[in-house]
């Protein structure tokens, strides 16, 4: 059997297995918002809570598809990487916009205060997470400078991935403590790091 091949549905497999993870969160640990609700709205805001929580492992997953590993481009190419993080972006973005309908329909909008402020941190993200995939897709049609964009680009996926952190963390009880907490800040800090590695790489060739 083909090494690469083998290699290649191993990492396959990881992914698949982060993502079913992500999405057991709702299930595995319920926040006083699902546990509170019954048939059909407990339904759409499990799967809106399980949308929002695969988009954000997605947007983590998009520097890894960036940071140039050296044992992952073998492996792959930096072709498939290259068409994989333009995907994965799209992808994203779409999960990011139902994520909000879906959460918010079982609730009554009027009743959100200044109190809950991480919903607000959440339209910022969705925000962003358009701007960056919208003026990626369309730099040209809109005549937009190779490097004024890569520079925002760069420094909108920073800001994007502090901003779904703090929403994360601060938007559901599931999140206040234990695994789910802690694979959270994780994936922030290794998202950071490969982002500051990309940045050091920039500067060398420079």
């Amino acid at each position: 059997m083909n090494i690469q091949f083998v290699q290649r549905t191993g990492c396959i497999l990881i992914f698949l297995v982060i993502l079913i993870g992500a999405a057991s969160i709702p299930f595995q640990y319920e926040s006083q918002s699902i546990l509170y609700k019954f048939g059909r709205d407990k339904t759409l805001l499990r799967l809106g809570k399980i949308v929002g929580l695969l988009g954000a492992t997605l947007f983590f997953m998009q520097m890894l598809l960036r940071a140039r590993i050296k044992f992952l481009e073998e492996i792959f190419s930096l072709k498939i990487f290259n068409n994989l993080h333009i995907l994965n972006g799209k992808i994203l973005a779409i999960l990011v916009c139902f994520h909000p309908p879906l959460v918010f329909e079982p609730n009554d909008l009027g009743a959100l205060q200044l109190r809950y402020w991480p919903e607000a941190i959440g339209g910022l993200v969705l925000l962003c997470i358009l701007a960056l995939v919208f003026t990626a897709t369309f730099k040209n049609q809109l005549n937009i400078p190779y490097k004024t964009w890569l520079v925002t680009h760069r420094y909108g996926s920073i800001i994007t991935s502090i901003l779904i952190t703090v929403h994360v963390l601060f938007v559901s009880e599931s999140f206040e403590t234990g695994l789910p907490r802690l694979m959270v800040i994780i994936s922030f800090v290794l998202f950071s790091l490969l982002w500051i590695q990309l940045r050091f790489r920039a500067g060398i060739r420079k």
